[in-house]
């Protein structure tokens, strides 16, 4: 599916009400934790009481929000505490070993308890090498019962919709459901899209998951990028930085341009989509160039990020993000499927 059709009305004023945000966050441990852990809380509702939406739809953002919900919890408790806190994102090292309930590393083994994360925002790491085999399958419903168990003050268990033993069932998680970065980028726009209906649904207010909404957002267009240079180009999308990812669609489709009767249709549409992407990239990146802004707090020696974040601000991202999804699903991959040559399109490279 595309996000374009299934989010609300963005021109409906009551819904543009409900996504303009009234009051700005503050950059901490605990504001990141706990806005992470409202987006955790949101998405197990939604994966347990909605009829018509089950976990596999969005595994893997919901896995990345549930690891990096633990992450910062970890965190704000060494913050709290006044301990240095190390730049390292594995859940199980040894300044937190005060902080874990019996059983965390077996029982929590599915969230890369000895990594980073990355395995559940890309498909393979920096040397082409897939985090997942085919084979693979991944139990959901363990892990949140277990770690709303030992959270009761933070998550609560919502009624399940069958039996335990069924839900259980539900919740497996064949990875080979999300076998390439297209597919991996249609589970974020779902999961955004289900937190945007939320919000619209009086379900969670915009200001209490403003800082997972942008990070997912920009995820999405950072997918979305380096699908077109992944199965359009055939190149590397290794680069987190989503200006370069641009300029390197951006190169393909003037190449592509070069060849296209000016008169056409198409010529123009292309135009328009250049324009809509490149604002939409310029708006993003402003707020964050480097995936980590809305993830951490701080950077560098334990300075606050800034959050470049205005009342209408993800209002506008989003509606501009609408208007560029048809382009970001597949712009190089159609122009090639017609037959216009792209730039280095014959010096195919690994992919990532």
């Amino acid at each position: 599916i595309m996000l374009l059709k299934s989010l609300p009305d963005l021109r409906d004023k009551k819904v543009q009400s409900k996504l303009t945000l009234c009051k700005k966050p503050t950059p901490s441990w605990n504001s990141y934790f706990s806005q992470y852990n409202n987006v955790l809380q949101a998405l197990i509702n939604i994966g347990f009481l909605n009829k018509h939406t089950y976990f596999r739809e969005f595994a893997m953002p919901f896995l990345f929000i549930f690891r990096h919900t633990i992450e910062l919890q970890l965190k704000r408790e060494l913050d709290n505490k006044g301990i240095q806190i190390q730049n390292r994102h594995e859940l199980n090292i040894n300044s937190y070993r005060e902080f874990l309930p019996d059983g965390f590393c077996c029982n929590l083994e599915v969230l890369d308890i000895e990594g980073d994360g990355s395995c559940f925002r890309y498909i393979s790491d920096k040397n082409s090498r897939t985090y997942f085999n085919k084979e693979d399958s991944l139990d959901l419903f363990s892990p949140i019962k277990y770690y709303i168990t030992n959270n009761p003050k933070f998550l609560k268990m919502p009624k399940l919709r069958f039996g335990e033993e069924k839900m259980k069932a539900m919740c497996e998680y064949p990875t080979n459901i999300c076998p390439n970065i297209g597919t991996l980028r249609t589970q974020y726009d779902t999961c955004l899209s289900l937190l945007v209906n939320s919000i619209n649904d009086g379900k969670v207010k915009i200001d209490e998951i403003i800082i997972p909404l942008y990070f997912l957002l920009r995820h999405c267009l950072e997918l979305g990028l380096k699908s077109n240079i992944i199965l359009g180009l055939s190149q590397e999308a290794s680069d987190h930085k989503i200006g370069k990812q641009l300029s390197i669609v951006l190169n393909a489709i003037d190449t592509a341009l070069t060849e296209m009767d000016k008169n056409s249709l198409l010529y123009e549409e292309i135009l328009d989509d250049k324009k809509y992407i490149s604002k939409l990239v310029t708006f993003v990146e402003d707020k964050d160039n480097s995936s980590n802004v809305f993830r951490y707090p701080v950077k560098g020696a334990n300075k606050p990020v800034e959050l470049k974040i205005k009342d209408k601000s993800f209002l506008d991202s989003l509606v501009m993000y609408q208007e560029c999804d048809s382009f970001l699903s597949s712009a190089l991959q159609y122009l090639k499927y017609e037959g216009f040559k792209l730039e280095n399109d014959e010096e195919p490279t690994r992919s990532e």
